[in-house]
């Protein structure tokens, strides 16, 4: 297992990961021992990826668009060149992630290319999701290379009664 760590509510986003090297997990630890209690430390847990896979292939991020609707949040995502059976959408907490692998339409080595600006290979994009969703009404579409991913919110009531007790 790897667990990752992200830290909330400041201006700024760290992620953590128990296979940094030490340099670099020394310094995340000095910012989240700065940010005491005032932020927030989330750790997500994931299975460890193949050991030869991980070194030899990188992995690209994902670009979004979050909309903030009526009573869903969408996350758009293009995603052209993927097979949907090779998607995958996970909610955990408030957090959304999407992996997947784009395969190139043609196969040629790297010498092959004149000019390049399309990322083929796996991707991935973790989000932190800006209110309380409900995990067991999520809904992943797929068409003509979008993914729409609708999260419906969880509706939290305005009011709630209070019932006042005289001590004695």
């Amino acid at each position: 297992m790897i667990a990752w760590r992200v830290l909330r509510d400041t201006p700024f986003f760290i992620w953590y990961n128990e296979r940094m090297p030490k340099r670099q997990k020394d310094i995340v630890d000095f910012l989240l021992e700065q940010a005491g209690d005032d932020a927030r430390v989330y750790t997500v847990e994931q299975a460890a990826p193949d050991e030869a896979t991980e070194l030899s292939e990188p992995e690209g991020q994902l670009a979004v668009d979050i909309l903030d609707l009526d009573d869903t949040l969408a996350v758009v995502a293009t995603v052209a060149g993927a097979d949907p059976d090779h998607i995958s959408v996970n909610v955990h907490n408030d957090l959304l992630t999407i992996r997947g692998r784009r395969e190139p339409p043609v196969a040629a080595s790297d010498d092959a290319y004149a000019h390049r600006e399309c990322y083929w290979g796996r991707f991935s994009r973790t989000i932190i999701l800006p209110l309380d969703v409900r995990a067991d009404g999520v809904k992943a579409v797929y068409k003509s290379g979008v993914l729409v991913v609708s999260l419906p919110k969880e509706r939290r009531d305005a009011k709630i009664p209070i019932t006042v007790v005289e001590e004695g």
